[in-house]
């Protein structure tokens, strides 16, 4: 259904509601009473009028907003988003995730690390907010050294909801440069913490490849994994792995969640998948 339809439809049914509501003194009770009952209850009638105009007011002043994301004009919406931000100053959370969003549907990671330039400048209290989105250049990109400076400074704010996974990007910098014994002393703290059972999966296949001779390490991790294993099998996984989409992160490492899930699982059948390089 469109966007204006709907805007249309809720006006109508929340008015005829309201006065439906609002007349039915007046048949059951009479004229007289019915004035007696607006008298006493004249406050009813301002808090709908306040209330369907605070409404009203929303969507109108978000019109084109929405009417973009109805049709899909992804260029349009960028434009748009880059004109509230850059140009009218107007930096608030919704403007910041959906421009993110497009960004990253519409592969334009040059774009996301310059939003985080500007924000950081602007107001830094949305890196921290929208940190996952942030990290995707990082992730992607063959710049460790970079990637350990942001991923350090990030985890740094312990109030971070986001910590975990910030931490396994950290984890992943270091090991992505050879830093092998700082990069497992992270993903052993991750495990040591409460973790989704995604996030968990990527620290046990990720400490796995770098445990070596360690043999705390290996202890915790092959206690980690029969826990793992405990709760969780291969069907049940994918159809966890199915309801993380919303989860940006989770959707770029599909490749290597799934070859983790096959190394826990011990597949006969394996599923190509991306490998991490370590420089």
């Amino acid at each position: 259904m469109k966007f204006k339809s709907i805007f249309l439809i809720f006006n109508i049914i929340i008015s005829l509601s309201f006065l439906a509501l609002f007349l039915m003194p007046l048949f059951f009770l009479g004229s007289d009473q019915f004035l007696s009952f607006l008298t006493n209850n004249w406050f009813a009638f301002i808090i709908f009028i306040l209330t369907i105009s605070v409404f009203n007011v929303y969507f109108l002043l978000n019109w084109k907003l929405f009417t973009l994301l109805e049709k899909e004009d992804w260029e349009s919406l960028i434009s748009f988003l880059e004109n509230e931000i850059y140009a009218n100053n107007r930096i608030n959370g919704k403007y910041v995730k959906i421009l993110l969003n497009t960004y990253f549907m519409t592969s334009n990671l040059d774009k996301i690390l310059k939003l985080k330039i500007y924000l950081n400048e602007k107001k830094p209290v949305f890196i921290d907010k929208f940190c996952i989105p942030f990290s995707i250049p990082y992730l992607l990109a063959d710049k460790a050294e970079e990637a350990e400076k942001f991923f350090g400074k990030i985890l740094s704010n312990k109030k971070n909801a986001h910590q975990n996974w910030i931490r396994w990007n950290y984890a992943l910098s270091l090991l992505q440069q050879n830093q092998i014994e700082s990069a497992k002393k992270e993903y052993v703290i991750l495990l040591d913490s409460k973790l989704n059972p995604i996030l968990n999966l990527l620290t046990m296949y990720m400490l796995n490849s770098i445990t070596g001779k360690d043999t705390v390490a290996r202890e915790k991790l092959d206690t980690s994994k029969i826990e793992f294993r405990k709760i969780h099998t291969s069907d049940s996984f994918v159809k966890l792995l199915e309801k993380s989409k919303t989860n940006i992160e989770a959707v770029i490492l599909t490749s290597v969640i799934r070859d983790a899930s096959n190394w826990i699982f011990d597949n006969i059948e394996k599923v190509p998948g991306q490998k991490i390089i370590l420089n």
